[in-house]
């Protein structure tokens, strides 16, 4: 679920923090696919991801992560369902064990927006980044810089209270695609072991 709150920051913030509520109203559906580096300060090597996110405005989400391993997330606002295809296992949680205020209030819009984050300012470098910061205390997101490059989202970073940093590269955005029916729906494969955390 953070990949998508990450990802949903970075989309609707890019265009600039005064025109969020009409970027989102006008957002139906997402398409992005991008790549993920996870930094640890204990770690010297990043973890790495690769995958692609479906978002429908107020129904479902889908992240399907490609590199390294395969794993399907999909979420319909009560519960998660993880599929691990390698380890063949499927996870279910649900969504009430969630205690990040800022996943919350931004993935389910149950608050709005300028509301949980405040604007801090811009860094220019090479890139030009738009800071933001949450406005309620979340260790899961401490600060989040996304970066733009020609007008367009380029990768976005985020810090949590552990020193842990996440950088997310965009390769491809699209908006208001038409999903396949199929491409929401939940199904557990054939002869996958199901664990329940509800």
């Amino acid at each position: 679920m953070v990949i998508f709150l990450l990802l949903l920051i970075a989309f609707t913030f890019g265009n600039s923090f005064e025109k969020l509520k009409e970027v989102l109203r006008n957002t139906e559906t997402l398409k992005v696919v991008f790549v993920q580096k996870v930094i640890y300060d204990w770690y010297p090597k990043p973890d790495v991801s690769k995958g692609i996110l479906y978002a429908k405005r107020g129904e479902r989400i889908r992240l399907d992560y490609t590199y390294p391993d395969r794993i399907t997330i999909i979420s319909d606002r009560k519960k998660v369902y993880l599929i691990h295809y390698e380890e063949k296992k499927v996870y279910v949680e649900d969504m009430s064990r969630n205690t990040s205020p800022v996943i919350n209030s931004l993935l389910f819009l149950s608050e709005p927006v300028e509301e949980v984050f405040t604007f801090v300012g811009k860094e220019k470098n090479e890139e030009e980044a738009i800071i933001l910061r949450p406005k309620k205390k979340d260790e899961n997101l401490k600060l989040v810089k996304v970066y733009l490059k020609n007008g367009n989202i380029e990768k976005i970073k985020t810090y949590d209270g552990k020193g842990t940093e996440v950088v997310i590269e965009f390769i491809e955005v699209k908006r208001n695609f038409k999903p396949s029916e199929e491409l929401f729906k939940i199904k557990f494969p054939d002869g996958f072991r199901v664990f329940r955390y509800e």
